[in-house]
């Protein structure tokens, strides 16, 4: 079986699942080829009601060329109204994942957030689903030209060299996926299982690049594994993850790989907490997107991701940066600012906004990770009956403690 043809049935047989019969599938107009397979292979599967919402990313450019930010703000590319009724329609969500770096370079900054502004609106209810359990959704990554001739540069097989990296990060090379999967979760569902007997109250991270912050976690915190609604919310994903305290955090952290926060490059950052607010940051590249980001409220200031992974996972050991957050997030341990996952805290997901940030757990509209993983990262927890425990050293998580 072609590894394309796999990789859609990974897709729809292990990564989504719901009683409903409708999907909505977002892409970009490039990949119309793999998204048309994939549409035949959902009807095969049952659903009947199939939505689409397609990004074309040569079209998006020329309107941020031509339009005034206002303009933008109010042109129905970037309003879009396909979200909503996707939510209202209890769709599960295949989300593409394709990345065009460095194409929007001569696009003012302000046009550029303006214009993620306008879709990070019309995306509000999908999020607040995602935050509170309430769907099935997956994010898959796709390959371009455009990003793989800048990854390879000079190569006239560069579009087979990353279409067969995301397959490969995928475990698609298996015989069967979907068992390797079953497999890789049950270690990471042992790691979470682990962390939550532990009854965390801080988790302190410290490397060489100068990091040295402190986490409070939440009370009754849940670390959660791959697996969730009995779907793979990222593929690739190899991470756990749980919501630190919006109120908790001390000390400084480091970037160690580049932020592309919806096309917004930002890179060699530091943001110094107190209080689990950002009090000092700076980045020497794209530092006006964090200064847009911050100003937006003080929930955008505070950290609601903690998500742990190893430095010598299947992305990492490729020693490339892809410029995209699907893939990139996947090479070492990130932090997250803003929304916090409602289902790492017990019975967070019947919890209301005001109830959420009494608990500690950060309410934001938007989300933008970072990477602080290096190959000396080391984490260690310290938990309410004083034990001291190491549970990642030399950017990689014990495996000892769980054996």
């Amino acid at each position: 079986m072609k590894l394309e043809n796999k990789y859609i049935e990974l897709l729809l047989k292990k990564c989504i699942y719901s009683k409903s019969k409708s999907l909505f599938i977002s892409y970009d107009k490039c990949n119309i080829d793999f998204i048309n397979k994939l549409i035949i292979k959902a009807k095969e599967y049952g659903f009947k009601n199939i939505y689409k919402d397609e990004n074309d990313i040569t079209l998006e450019l020329e309107l941020l060329e031509n339009l005034s930010i206002e303009e933008i703000k109010n042109h129905p590319y970037f309003k879009r109204e396909t979200w909503d009724k996707a939510i209202e329609e209890q769709c599960v969500f295949l989300l593409s994942s394709t990345s065009f770096p460095n194409y929007f370079k001569n696009v003012e900054p302000t046009k550029l957030m303006a214009a993620r502004e306008a879709k990070a609106l019309t995306q509000a209810k999908y999020l607040e689903n995602v935050m509170n359990d309430n769907i099935s959704w997956t994010i898959f990554g796709l390959p371009n030209k455009i990003w793989a001739e800048q990854l390879f540069p000079d190569d006239d097989k560069a579009f087979e060299k990353l279409e067969n990296l995301i397959y490969s990060f995928c475990m698609l090379d298996d015989e069967n996926p979907v068992a390797v999967w079953n497999q890789y979760i049950n270690t990471e569902t042992l790691k979470a299982t682990y962390l939550n007997n532990l009854n965390i109250k801080e988790i302190i991270f410290q490397n060489s690049l100068g990091t040295n912050l402190t986490l409070g976690l939440v009370d009754n915190y849940i670390f959660r594994s791959l697996e969730n609604n009995h779907c793979i919310e990222n593929m690739p994903t190899y991470s756990i993850w749980t919501s630190p305290h919006k109120y908790i955090a001390d000390g400084i952290v480091y970037g160690s790989m580049p932020i592309n926060y919806k096309g917004c490059y930002i890179n060699n950052y530091w943001f110094k907490f107190s209080k689990g607010k950002v009090i000092d940051y700076d980045a020497r590249e794209g530092k006006q997107y964090l200064d847009s980001f911050f100003s937006k409220g003080d929930s955008y200031k505070r950290l609601g991701e903690i998500a742990l992974i190893d430095i010598n996972s299947q992305v990492a050991k490729t020693k490339l940066v892809y410029n995209n957050t699907l893939l990139d997030e996947n090479i070492s341990t990130h932090l997250a600012f803003g929304s916090a996952y409602q289902n790492t805290l017990k019975n967070g997901t019947r919890m209301s906004g005001e109830q959420l940030n009494k608990a500690g757990c950060n309410v934001c509209e938007e989300h933008m990770d970072f990477n602080i993983g290096t190959e000396d990262l080391k984490i260690i927890v310290k938990t309410y009956d004083g034990k001291e425990i190491t549970i990642f050293k030399n950017g990689n998580f014990d495996y000892s403690l769980i054996k």
